[in-house]
């Protein structure tokens, strides 16, 4: 519904040619069926017309706003062309001033030299960060993201090494970079997360993909310590691997959780409890 736009992100290139048009089209279609005026405003004023690129700085713009909460203003305009009749008469109002913004639906338009016009509509996330979504431990969390250069890595790196710890941040990007990216020819990760300062712990690398080979375990014996992988069962990953081998050896009756954090400092005297726990480890 137009009444649920929040804001519209226009083309607006400027031009007398343009600019009368796409008005008048945002007046006709949604202005008039809105009781309340719409607010508008276009990055071109602060970065220029980025031609083929413009619609995706549209898009990064809205979705920064998005983040922060604050439309970033439409720098250098001062009073509207009398051609622009629904700004004139407030029915739509341009963001001059960086604007408060509680979120919802925004629309963008791009428009093409070529007469390709793109619109679309983009709805923020109502989801409320709890505690900002800050760790609820003081576990090191490890963060893996890929990239098209080095640089690419290093930026994505830093911007998670300086902003304070966003568990939902770190997730999204485990879900992004969890596959093979086609043309993303560099990876690299770093540790974070932790009272102990793991920051420095970073590596960057060129790796191709290549097939991964099927592994064989063959565990040795003698490394075993009463209250081994105990921390490492603080990690969910760990954890839920530990518990898919324990539910191939359930109909055997054997409980490879219980086996590992077991109070009973004999439990590895039986070599069948500290070998199954061993292959347990190799095999996460």
């Amino acid at each position: 519904m137009p009444s649920e736009l929040s804001y519209m992100e226009a083309h607006a290139t400027g031009t007398l040619a343009g600019d009368p048009v796409e008005v008048m089209s945002i007046d006709q279609t949604i202005c008039a069926k809105r009781d309340t005026f719409l607010l508008m405003g276009s990055v071109k004023s602060n970065i220029g017309h980025s031609e083929s690129a413009s619609g995706f700085c549209q898009i990064a713009k809205v979705l920064l706003a998005m983040e922060t909460g604050i439309i970033p203003p439409t720098i250098h305009f001062k009073h509207p062309r009398k051609e622009l009749t629904a700004i004139i008469e407030g029915r739509i109002k341009i963001v001059t001033e960086p604007t408060e913004w509680e979120g919802g639906y925004v629309a963008i338009n791009s428009f093409g030299f070529g007469g390709a016009n793109s619109h679309i509509l983009l709805k923020s996330n109502p989801k409320q960060k709890i505690n900002n979504a800050a760790l609820n431990n003081d576990l090191p969390r490890l963060v893996a993201v890929s990239g098209r250069t080095e640089e690419a890595v290093k930026i994505i790196l830093d911007d998670v090494r300086n902003r304070p710890i966003d568990a939902e941040f770190i997730s999204l990007l485990h879900h992004i970079h969890n596959d093979d990216i086609e043309g993303h020819p560099y990876r690299g990760y770093m540790v974070t997360g932790s009272k102990i300062s793991h920051n420095t712990i970073n590596k960057i690398e060129h790796t191709p993909y290549i097939r991964r080979p099927i592994c064989f375990i063959f565990s040795g014996l003698g490394s075993q310590w009463f209250g081994m992988s105990r921390a490492l069962m603080k990690f969910p990953v760990f954890a839920k691997a530990i518990q898919k081998c324990g539910i191939v050896l359930r109909s055997y009756g054997i409980s490879l959780t219980d086996i590992l954090t077991s109070d009973n400092k004999n439990i590895f005297d039986n070599i069948f409890n500290f070998l199954l726990s061993l292959i347990g480890l190799q095999v996460k």
